[in-house]
């Protein structure tokens, strides 16, 4: 070996020249460049945004901030509500009357309770609601002969009509609305209502 050859001292950041007779010689001959350690990449935000257009306004509402799934559904739910109010409007029911409504088109009775707890309203509320649904010839209210302290209702002939229809529009608004939607999605939303719904109780 005609001259030295080198290593590389990496505690040391210094490069060594190993001698002809196989001994590292401890001058170093010039000093290696630091290592600057890599600055790891911060990740980029992501605004989990979902944009809506229902005729009154365009925004987005960011589901990342405190709060902005409620919101979503807030605004998923009026929406809901005034495309069924549309589909609905020879009917003359509001929303509250198409929800007992609809939860009744199987055609069963229900108990005060299990109408309240299927409906998501107060027992106070739902009593109001049935009064009117009473009035307009759509349902009946009779004693429970499990239970004479209890009402059941059920639907008149012209009840079921109209049931049918709140259900029918509510198929129809489903359909459109899920045409593009996988499995998976349904089944997040689902499992996110059923949260919410018992939290509520």
């Amino acid at each position: 070996m005609d001259g030295p050859f080198y290593r590389y001292q990496a505690d040391r950041g210094a490069i060594h020249p190993i001698t002809t007779d196989g001994q590292t010689s401890h001058r170093p001959t010039r000093r290696a460049p630091p290592v600057t350690p890599a600055t790891p990449l911060e990740p980029e935000p992501v605004a989990l945004g979902i944009q809506y257009d229902f005729g009154y306004s365009i925004s987005v509402v960011n589901a990342s901030e405190r709060g902005g799934l409620i919101l979503e559904l807030q605004r998923a739910t009026h929406a809901t509500l005034h495309a069924l109010a549309s589909r609905l409007a020879g009917l003359d029911l509001n929303a509250s009357e198409i929800n007992v409504l609809a939860n009744l088109a199987d055609g069963l009775s229900r108990s005060i309770g299990e109408l309240a707890s299927a409906t998501a309203t107060r027992p106070t509320t739902l009593t109001s609601v049935l009064d009117r649904l009473v009035r307009k010839g759509h349902v009946t209210r009779e004693l429970d002969p499990a239970d004479r302290r209890s009402f059941r209702v059920s639907l008149t002939a012209d009840g079921r009509g109209a049931a049918g229809a709140a259900r029918e529009a509510m198929g129809d608004l489903e359909a459109a609305a899920l045409a593009t939607i996988t499995a998976a999605d349904i089944a997040g939303f689902r499992a996110v209502a059923s949260a919410l719904t018992e939290l509520a109780r």
